[in-house]
């Protein structure tokens, strides 16, 4: 009996050209940042991270 092994989908973006940044939160913002991930449908709390982290500086470069 052979068995097959099939590769897991990983979710988010490739490791290529980045680093892991380690982040403490307090748990108010943790449920913050997992609602807006449900609300968004998006498939983890890192992705969440990255988008919301990406707004904010978007906004702050456009405030000049």
């Amino acid at each position: 009996m052979s068995t097959v092994f099939s590769a897991k989908k990983k979710t988010g973006r490739p490791p290529k050209d980045s680093e892991a940044v380690n982040v403490r939160m307090d748990r108010q913002m943790i449920e913050r940042v997992d609602d807006f991930a449900s609300e968004q449908g998006l498939p983890s709390r890192p992705e969440a991270v990255r988008r919301l982290l990406g707004h904010a500086l978007d906004a702050y470069r456009d405030r000049s």
